[in-house]
């Protein structure tokens, strides 16, 4: 009989007689050869032509399949144009093998754009599984345009307007909305923040 002794849990082992005239296996097969994924002894009778006959057994042995990875961003917050994927695939495996070229628990790479992260991982009993992770690196935040005059008479008083696509504003002047209202000349400046926690600032003189 030929085939695979260990296998690990979920997976078969393809068990082969041999060629001859007819089998007869333990397990009520009649086949040449038989699939199976239970740890246990096989045996087959097999039949030549001339109504000879010979028995083999075979033994397998299922391990314990490894546990799926389920790794962790340890670096989970928005970054705005590039960052760290900083990821743990967790503890109790004998190896790990990263689609990035690493080889630990934990890998600390800096990456310019979302990528998908893809890690093997193989338990005490040489059995593997696989899990992955997609990390999100957000776009740097487009640039926030202060629209406005730039010259302003005495006692009047003009409105600054920071346009673009932003969430939340903050103004030298201590105000947090998008448009502000001046008297004064001076140097106004904004902070813009996105949807993604990316933040661009602007200033203008009046």
């Amino acid at each position: 009989i030929i085939g695979q002794s260990t296998i690990c849990d979920g997976n078969p082992a393809v068990l082969n007689a041999g060629n001859y005239s007819s089998y007869l296996w333990s397990n009520g097969s009649t086949t040449s050869t038989i699939t199976v994924t239970v740890g246990n002894t096989y045996c087959v009778t097999v039949y030549s032509s001339n109504g000879c006959s010979g028995t083999a057994c075979f033994t397998v042995t299922v391990n314990a399949g490894a546990i799926p990875p389920n790794i962790t961003n340890l670096n989970p917050y928005s970054n705005c144009g590039s960052g760290y994927a900083y990821l743990d695939a967790g503890y109790g495996y004998s190896s790990y093998t990263w689609s990035s070229g690493e080889y630990t628990e934990v890998i600390n790479d800096y990456i310019t754009q979302s990528t998908n992260y893809v890690v093997t991982v193989t338990n005490s009993s040489g059995c593997s599984a696989t899990g992955s992770l997609y990390v999100t690196i957000a776009p740097p935040a487009s640039p926030v345009v202060i629209t406005g005059q730039t010259n302003l008479c005495s006692g009047a008083s003009e409105t600054l307007d920071a346009t673009g696509n932003f969430v939340t504003y903050n103004w030298s002047t201590t105000e947090s909305t998008e448009t502000i209202t001046i008297t004064a000349g001076g140097n106004y400046c904004v902070t813009a923040t996105d949807a993604n926690g990316c933040t661009a600032t602007s200033c203008i003189n009046v």
